[in-house]
């Protein structure tokens, strides 16, 4: 949390809980005494967990919620347009106080609250879009005011000024079976930092199209990234396991160091996140 410095912890079971550095306090958040939502369902394993103002918005497979400090309870999240109480987001996108991006994993709720303006994108017709699971991933705003998201089969998607989808291919190594987009980036040019399981980092650039991957060869500790972040200096901090990266953009080299982590079991997955004052 960047405003009180607590962390919101996930475990690989689903389990969540709320820590407070300072007291060294641990509360268990439980997901089966949230209120339900209005298709009857509890949250799902958590996707993303954002402060909005005082509020913590927490969003899930099934729909967001947002946590009550008072009962510490989940309550499901009620800001949506008219017309679309019941849809069920899994990820929420704001762009300043006047635009909203409700993703649901296979549409995408735009929501002009300033102009009064919402419009349903979904795909093109596309006898390749899966008829099952998500073909909207993690999604984000860009510097430029862009929204981005991964796409099904290993692309990315943008959303046009005409409010339609863009979607990008970014290289042919992914594919199925050979690597997968787990997540993405932004730096303070614009450009996007892509973390491509079991291929390595690529960096796009959505204005020229330039498209650069590092790997082991050029000196990541391994292929499988868990999680990328970009910190105030725009260095690229990825995480491999128990091996920490970190790109160096001005000499094109990394740095790796080690965490006291056992390198005899890899059962998890490991996370960074930049903090408030940039590091």
């Amino acid at each position: 949390d960047q405003v009180d410095q607590s962390i919101w912890i996930q475990t690989s079971k689903g389990n969540l809980y709320h820590f407070n550095p300072e007291t060294r306090a641990c509360k268990p958040i439980d997901r089966t005494k949230a209120q339900r939502n209005n298709q009857g369902q509890l949250p799902g394993t958590v996707n993303t967990i954002q402060r909005r103002g005082k509020t913590m918005i927490l969003s899930t497979f099934t729909g967001s919620w947002i946590y009550d400090s008072t009962s510490g309870h989940l309550l499901p999240y009620r800001d949506l347009p008219k017309g679309y109480e019941n849809f069920a987001t899994c990820v929420i996108n704001f762009k300043g106080d006047s635009v909203v991006y409700f993703n649901n994993s296979r549409e995408l709720l735009y929501w002009n609250r300033q102009k009064n303006i919402t419009k349903l994108i979904q795909y093109r017709p596309d006898t390749t879009i899966p008829k099952k699971g998500s073909i909207l991933g993690e999604s984000k705003i860009a510097p430029d005011g862009t929204w981005w998201a991964i796409s099904y089969t290993n692309h990315l998607v943008r959303l046009s000024a005409q409010l339609e989808f863009e979607r990008i291919k970014i290289d042919t190594l992914l594919r199925d079976g050979a690597g997968a987009i787990n997540s993405f980036e932004f730096d303070a040019k614009g450009q996007i930092w892509i973390n491509a399981k079991g291929i390595g980092i690529y960096r796009y650039h959505p204005t020229t199209g330039a498209l650069r991957m590092w790997n082991e060869t050029d000196g990541l500790p391994g292929s499988r990234v868990h999680k990328i972040a970009i910190d105030a200096l725009g260095r690229i901090w990825a995480m491999v396991y128990n091996k920490i990266s970190v790109y160096m953009p001005a000499s094109d080299q990394f740095f790796n160091f080690k965490i006291p982590y056992s390198e005899n079991i890899y059962l998890y997955v490991n996370h960074l996140s930049t903090r408030k004052n940039g590091h």
